[in-house]
């Protein structure tokens, strides 16, 4: 969609469109078997995706939900939830515009860290600690990025060493250890915030000082002190646990970037001549 064609009548009718087809899904033989390949019981969950192709919307999305007051007139017109025949316990996703380019940002920095040997090619995935993770035991080392986790205020990926073969000795060489990569999805305004990163992170057990650590800052409108900010959450978070100078000295050496936003654009001319 164009900027100017996103709009709140569109998106009710793709989310009521959307709720009848999980309706539809969840009692349809032909779907289970074309998709349930398990064959076990499974939830059927929608996914509006909403890329803007011209990346002229400026505004939140979900202003489309809770439209702000204007300083003269009327409200515009809001998605009415009422109308979006939902079951108890259904759920839809919506991966908004700037979701996707956080997403894209995410995919150009990875690209990036491969091609600079500092990540590995196929030994990474997404890190759910066995504290959150559904309460269940996982025993694969590298799990898919779940929606909610694409969605959240950050995500933790962990990685395998990087190794790279040396032809004059014949041998593989590790030139980058194992780790963990923490992208991170939020304004960076205050240095609460990533006191209460650090906070999460520890509860995850990853800070402790064994494995590689880099944090990438990948909000689309970072606040222009954000590193400031951070290095403040590590000042508040070391005196608030009292931590002892090798333990602080390990969250000062975190590697943290500014992830640069990327953004897709298409020809309106372009997408006009494509075949319907």
């Amino acid at each position: 969609y164009k900027a100017g064609s996103i709009n709140a009548s569109k998106i009710e009718s793709a989310l009521a469109s959307l709720a009848k087809t999980i309706e539809c899904a969840r009692y349809s033989p032909e779907w289970s078997e074309k998709y349930n390949f398990s064959q076990i019981d499974c939830e059927v969950r929608g996914l509006l995706f909403v890329f803007n192709h011209d990346n002229q919307l400026q505004h939140d999305f979900y202003e489309f939900f809770n439209p702000p007051k204007p300083a003269k007139g009327r409200r515009d017109k809001a998605v009415n939830l009422e109308k979006i025949p939902l079951s108890a316990g259904q759920q839809i996703h919506i991966i908004d515009p700037f979701l996707i380019n956080y997403m894209l940002a995410i995919t150009n920095d990875m690209n990036d860290l491969i091609a600079k040997k500092e990540f590995p090619d196929e030994e990474y995935g997404f890190y759910y600690p066995q504290l959150t993770f559904h309460k269940v035991a996982v025993t694969e080392k590298y799990l898919p990025a779940t929606i909610e986790v694409l969605s959240s205020p950050f995500m933790v990926i962990k990685h395998g060493a990087v190794y790279k073969f040396n032809r004059a000795k014949g041998i593989e060489e590790e030139v980058y250890p194992e780790g963990f990569v923490v992208y991170y999805n939020k304004k960076g305004n205050s240095d609460n915030e990533f006191f209460y990163l650090l906070d999460i992170l520890s509860n995850y057990q990853i800070l402790d000082g064994i494995n590689k650590i880099r944090i990438r800052l990948a909000y689309r409108e970072k606040d222009e002190r954000i590193l400031s900010h951070f290095q403040r959450g590590v000042e508040k978070y070391a005196h608030e646990y009292g931590l002892d100078e090798e333990a602080k000295k390990r969250l000062e050496d975190l590697d943290v970037k500014v992830v640069s936003t990327v953004k897709e654009f298409f020809s309106a001319e372009v997408i006009s001549w494509e075949p319907k």
